[in-house]
């Protein structure tokens, strides 16, 4: 009786297959192509605009900077007391603005994600900027990186940031004004591809 009954039960449901299975249900999901989208090219107006502002942070280390204490910096590049060009009141924030400006316009210039490149820059040199702050560094130190180097939190610091972030996506707006686009997402199925 019960070979009986599993006879019927199973008669009664037949497997799944391409017959059983609505057209508009497909059995299998179409495979992924890491090949991107066509996008916009480089931008080489953003490009020379991160250049320039690269350079000028450049020129503070070389010019207004203590060769000594500065680990990695080569010392034939350095030309101490050639810094009459620079205020005084900015020589120690300028690397700051120059650094967030310049990297935030060179990830836009070449991913077109210009609100997302400045935002990234400005969250990851406020994160480096707090990590001078002394509580913050003993638990760094604590963690297990004791090679972290010290150092010293500074408002102004923080402000040139903020206003090296703003002129870079300014210039962003700018030349989105001029050559609007939008890159695809990187990730798309080949079926898409070919439509």
């Amino acid at each position: 009786m019960a070979t009986a009954s599993s006879a019927h039960s199973s008669s009664a449901t037949p497997p799944l297959s391409a017959e059983t299975v609505p057209a508009a249900l497909p059995l299998t999901a179409p495979p992924l192509s890491l090949h991107a989208r066509p996008g916009p090219p480089i931008d080489p107006l953003l490009l020379a605009a991160a250049a320039l502002a690269w350079c000028l942070g450049l020129l503070v280390y070389a010019t207004a900077r203590d060769p000594a204490a500065m680990a990695l910096w080569p010392a034939a590049w350095s030309w101490p007391g050639h810094a009459a060009w620079l205020p005084a009141a900015v020589q120690g924030s300028l690397p700051s603005f120059a650094h967030v400006c310049a990297l935030s316009l060179a990830t836009a210039a070449c991913t077109g994600r210009h609100t997302a490149a400045c935002l990234g820059w400005l969250g990851a040199d406020l994160a480096l900027e707090a990590a001078q702050l002394p509580g913050v560094h003993a638990a760094i130190v604590r963690a297990g990186l004791a090679w972290w180097p010290p150092g010293q939190f500074d408002g102004h610091d923080v402000a040139a940031l903020l206003f090296g972030t703003l002129l870079a996506w300014l210039l962003c707006a700018l030349r989105r004004r001029h050559a609007p686009h939008a890159r695809p997402p990187l990730l798309h199925t080949t079926k898409d591809a070919t439509q």
